[in-house]
């Protein structure tokens, strides 16, 4: 087995790069990816000005890859954290994982970042284990921002008291709030505790107070928490 090589990414990279889109954005494969607008915008029309990357490579194939992207305010329902803030997306795949590909793909990002005077920011799901190397490489969550949790239930990590179906209070929490992350969902799980309304009110109309009601230029998102390197 060769040495890991770690370069940049070029304009002939882009089919492998939706690859690595698709494994970035828990999608079945880059035709998935391709199709949903809100996905498909992290890559289509690569290199645009602005976008910068790199790609792991081991024995002649490319295990791994991470590129920023640039986003402006007209791309609120997409993302947006700064006109001098790009979003990163970062994919390794699964038999390669463990190694520490995703760490030095990142630190050549934020290398290169530094040399560009920019700050980065990515999203991530609450459970995925990446999270402590975005910690350790300095990303917090919300940097930059005070982060309030509204909940049905008062805990260290959600003060605000309420539900995502009490349009009122949904109203009088998002006054003034840049980003919302929408995690209040049922699931598979919750069949045999819920009834089927509870669902439709939580799911479909908790969704919609919340899209309808955000601040036009705040961005939401649904079950991922941001984090942003400054």
């Amino acid at each position: 087995m060769t040495d890991l090589v770690i370069r940049a990414a070029l304009q002939d990279d882009l089919e492998i790069l939706w690859d690595f889109l698709a494994i970035a954005a828990y999608e079945p494969d880059a035709t998935a990816a391709k199709t949903l607008p809100n996905v498909a915008a992290y890559l289509a029309g690569w290199r645009r000005p602005g976008d910068f990357g790199f790609v792991a490579e081991q024995d002649g194939a490319v295990i791994g890859a991470a590129w920023a992207r640039q986003f402006s305010a007209d791309d609120h329902k997409i993302a947006f954290a700064g006109d001098r803030t790009p979003w990163i997306s970062i994919g390794v795949r699964p038999a390669a994982r463990g190694q520490g590909i995703g760490e030095k793909l990142l630190r050549a990002l934020i290398a290169e970042a530094g040399l560009r005077e920019l700050g980065l920011c990515l999203s991530v799901r609450s459970e995925n284990p990446a999270r402590r190397l975005y910690d350790r490489l300095g990303f917090r969550v919300g940097a930059g921002h005070e982060v309030v949790g509204l909940d049905i239930l008062p805990s260290p990590f959600t003060p605000c008291v309420g539900s995502v179906t009490e349009r009122g209070e949904i109203r009088r929490r998002l006054r003034g709030v840049e980003q919302v992350y929408h995690t209040a969902t049922l699931h598979r799980p919750h069949v045999d505790s819920h009834g089927r309304q509870d669902f439709v009110d939580i799911n479909v109309t908790g969704t919609l107070n919340l899209l309808e009601e955000r601040p036009r230029r705040a961005i939401i998102a649904k079950g991922r928490a941001a984090a942003a390197l400054r």
